[in-house]
Parts: C-alpha cells; structure tokens; sequence
C-alpha cells in the first residue's frame, strides 16, 4: 500500500491516470483518516497511520484506502505499543476486503 500510493501520488502524470481503473489500498502504513473520499473499511477515526499521514487523493474516485479497526499498520498514529497491543490479526485479514473492491469495478 505505501509503494502503490507513493508512487500514484508522486510519480504518475495526470495522462497515465486516466489509464488507471482503480487504485486500492489496504493497510496503508501512511493512513490518512481525514481523506473521505478514499477512505473505507472499519478504521477509527481519529487514527492514521504507523508512518503518519499521506497527503489526501483529491477526492480522486478511483482511490480507495481500507482500514481495518486495530490495524497496528494503518491506526497506530505513532504509537508504537499498537503493534505489542494489538498484534497483526487485523493487517492480516483484507480478502473479503479485496474481493469486495475487485467485483465493484
């Protein structure tokens, strides 16, 4: 998620992104809570990411960022005791997630 995101933030022109059909996030160690548009899954709200906060995707609606509630990865909003607390049992369970997103397009 933090290279895919990365790099569609940074290094992909505007021609190349109306190439693009969907860019899909899960557990985003740059979690931005405060990115309505892009944001999905059972996240809390008043946490972003392990690595802090990626800029927003401008309301881009082909983004989606998926969040799961515990998440060490995408909620521990530089809390390090998150990963001791809540172990990867939520990081690792975004397949439903996925083949939600996969038959939406």
């Amino acid at each position: 998620a933090q290279v895919t995101g990365d790099v569609y933030q940074r290094n992909v022109t505007r021609a190349e992104k109306r190439n693009i059909v969907a860019v899909l996030l899960f557990g985003d160690p740059y979690f931005n809570r405060n990115d309505g548009r892009a944001d999905r899954g059972s996240h809390d709200h008043h946490r972003s990411g392990a690595l802090g906060k990626r800029p927003t995707f401008g309301g881009d609606p082909r983004v989606e960022s998926v969040c799961h509630h515990h998440d060490p990865v995408c909620q521990a909003s530089g809390q390090p005791a998150a990963f001791l607390i809540w172990r990867f049992k939520q990081h690792e369970n975004y397949p439903p997630d996925a083949r939600r997103a996969a038959s939406d397009l």
